[in-house]
């Protein structure tokens, strides 16, 4: 079955968004006033940034030769343990999960990068959300199954079993306590973040 695309209460399939030229996995204005990224380009804009943030932070980064799922591979300096991390970036507000990640021994992380794609504010007096894509990037920290039962647990969608995946808005169902302790939306809040989604990945509910 085809992937779904879901906005508020109502679900697409993500090739009709393609068809009817919605962006589904890019943004539609210019960073800078640069060129329109196409979906491989936020990907690895979005790689890079996350690197960028996790070295702040205090992580050691490595990038895995083969694509097998991960991404990228977070430790701390001393390499005392290891968290494989599947990356989905946006420049939009939309979040895209999948259900082929759930019991994986990995974390699913978003990455929402907004018009300016900037680094993450040093504290929460930089973080802003303007009108549209216009916010302070954040990043967001799951379990393959926090990720997956998502758009349930917000009101989204009644069926995950139905389709493969689904992409959804990030809204006023996402906010509150379904989130807290998972999102980074500035520097000092990223390490703590890091560490709670990798106990949490060991030991899934």
């Amino acid at each position: 079955m085809q992937p779904f695309a879901v906005t508020g209460s109502a679900a697409t399939p993500l090739s009709l968004c393609r068809k009817r030229g919605r962006a589904c996995l890019t943004g539609d204005k210019n960073v800078g006033g640069g060129m329109v990224l196409d979906g491989q380009q936020v990907e690895i804009v979005g790689r890079n940034w996350l690197v960028n943030e996790l070295m702040y932070a205090g992580f050691e980064v490595a990038l895995p030769m083969r694509d097998r799922g991960v991404d990228l591979l977070v430790s701390p300096t001393d390499y005392a343990w290891t968290l494989p991390v599947q990356l989905k970036t946006s420049r939009q507000t939309s979040l895209q999960v999948h259900k082929k990640y759930v019991g994986q021994p990995l974390a699913v992380v978003c990455v929402l990068l907004g018009d300016k794609a900037q680094a993450l504010p040093a504290d929460a007096s930089g973080v802003y959300r303007g009108k549209g894509h216009d916010y302070s990037a954040r990043t967001l920290w799951l379990t393959p199954t926090e990720a997956w039962r998502l758009p349930y647990d917000s009101g989204l969608e009644q069926d995950l079993d139905e389709h493969p995946s689904y992409k959804f808005s990030w809204g006023p169902r996402l906010k509150g306590p379904l989130l807290v302790g998972k999102v980074a939306s500035h520097r000092a809040e990223l390490a703590g973040v890091v560490l709670a989604a990798r106990l949490r990945v060991q030991t899934p509910a």
